[in-house]
């Protein structure tokens, strides 16, 4: 349905054939060359960032439109007339039915570089050429018998999609038979331990069976707590190892996407219902968190959605704003009031200040979906690395980092800052000493969370 009106458009413009017939020339030529520009806007301007389909929709069809209005003179039609145009106009269709396995599926297995898309580029043209000229053109003019023209498609259609699932199916679940898939794929696990039991539990915690993500229960030290979202989540490994050594129980309280943050967020007028459910979830979780033995409470969480141009931060009267330095101030004021709301239940608080983010390519935080399989054959997961120095990480996160320290102090709290263990040598890394520090550029990976243990030990001591 999102694409209905597109089709719509060039609904209206069959039905108005012959009223722009008696449109005067010099304007459809017009019409024709604007609508040239939009279609060039479109090609060097929209890139996998922007949102689509959608109101950005409207500048490619508005410009299809117009050129198509331009009738059979002037000079669009001219330059659409040339020979190389009407060849890719004719091959177009099998073009992009070939472009997605080939460009798509291709760049994650030769990578993204500028040369190695061209080479794809040329080798999806080579298919759609073919199939043109042998599949389509041959069956479209009746070449063969009819039965043999029944069969044929079948083995282009239904038999190589069949073929190519079944071993891209199995090469996935055989880790495509490499130690270093093996390897990593062990590291990045999406989910920190017990996930889908704890941080994936969408419901209060008022109603949730606390047991399933409680570790050590009969410990005789005093409860840690873990709560927020999945930015505090991606802690648990630490705590579990941490809380062991210190010999006292662990459980996890976490929500993914909501934080222990009184400033409710909303990315895009539809998320108000969302923002609503985690603003219920922690008025809840604070009730629920008095009636447990005191202990100490680590809190994270991490601003970068604030960021975003079509995010908004509700203030205490309920009003929303999008302005980006009130979003920042109702944001750390938020941080200070939910630690205090912490420590008013009785519990010592530990505020963990969020770790270095990390920038993707075509997307705004890295993922491993960027990296090129042929890279993980060649045991060489580096060269998917992705990495940021200490003052960008400084500087591009000062919010955040500066909310926890705030709230870490006015809680009377411990603040554990992890520069120094995921940034040695000033820089930031996904991947190091041979090892996947993070699952995604917002996220450490399980692996990493082990590593930090002794940083949750020392902090946990001194709260």
């Amino acid at each position: 349905m999102t694409r209905f009106w597109e089709f719509g458009a060039g609904a209206l413009l069959a039905l108005g054939a012959e009223a722009r017939r008696r449109a005067p020339g010099r304007i459809t030529q017009a019409a024709g060359v604007v609508g040239l520009v939009m279609l060039l806007v479109t090609l060097f301007s929209y890139s996998e960032l922007t949102p689509f389909p959608g109101y950005h929709a409207l500048v490619p069809v508005v410009g299809s439109v117009l050129v198509i209005l331009s009738g059979p003179v002037g000079p669009v039609t001219r330059l659409l007339s040339t020979r190389p145009a009407v060849h890719v106009g004719d091959i177009s269709y099998s073009w992009y039915l070939w472009h997605w396995p080939v460009i798509v599926i291709g760049k994650r297995v030769v990578g993204q570089e500028p040369l190695a898309i061209l080479v794809l580029v040329v080798v999806s043209y080579g298919f759609a050429l073919a199939s043109y000229r042998y599949v389509e053109q041959r069956w479209r003019h009746g070449a063969g018998d009819g039965r043999l023209r029944r069969l044929v498609p079948i083995v282009p259609v239904v038999l190589v999609p069949a073929l190519a699932a079944g071993a891209l199916g199995l090469g996935g679940q055989k880790s495509w038979w490499s130690e270093s898939v093996v390897a990593s794929t062990a590291e990045l696990k999406p989910n920190p331990e017990k996930a889908n039991l704890c941080g994936g539990f969408q419901g209060p915690m008022s109603t949730r069976d606390v047991s399933q993500c409680t570790w050590g229960a009969d410990r005789p030290g005093d409860p840690i707590y873990l709560m927020g979202d999945s930015n505090a989540g991606q802690f648990t490994e630490a705590l579990v190892a941490a809380a062991e050594e210190l010999d006292r129980p662990f459980v996890v309280a976490t929500r993914g996407g909501c934080p222990v943050v009184d400033a409710p967020v909303r990315v895009g007028e539809a998320a108000s219902s969302a923002s609503q459910e985690c603003a219920d979830w922690l008025a809840d979780a604070k009730a629920w968190l008095k009636d447990q033995k005191s202990g100490t409470v680590v809190l994270a969480a991490a601003s970068e959605s604030i960021d975003e141009e079509s995010a908004a931060v509700r203030a205490p009267d309920g009003r929303w704003t999008d302005d980006l330095d009130a979003k920042e101030l109702l944001w750390k004021s938020g941080s200070v009031s939910g630690a205090l709301a912490v420590k008013q239940a009785g519990h010592q608080v530990v505020v963990v200040a969020p770790v270095p983010h990390l920038p993707g390519e075509g997307r705004p935080w890295w993922h491993p979906a960027e990296c090129a399989t042929v890279s993980w054959f060649q045991n060489d997961p580096a060269a998917c690395n992705r990495e940021v120095s200490t003052a960008e990480y400084r500087s591009e996160q000062a919010n955040g980092l500066e909310a926890a320290a705030e709230s870490a102090h006015a809680a009377d709290g411990v603040l554990i800052d992890l520069e120094e263990e995921l940034c040695p040598d000033g820089s930031c890394s996904a991947y190091r000493d041979g090892h996947w520090w993070y699952r995604d550029g917002l996220h450490i990976s399980t692996y990493g969370s082990t590593q930090l243990a002794d940083e949750f030990v020392r902090g946990l001591a001194l709260s």
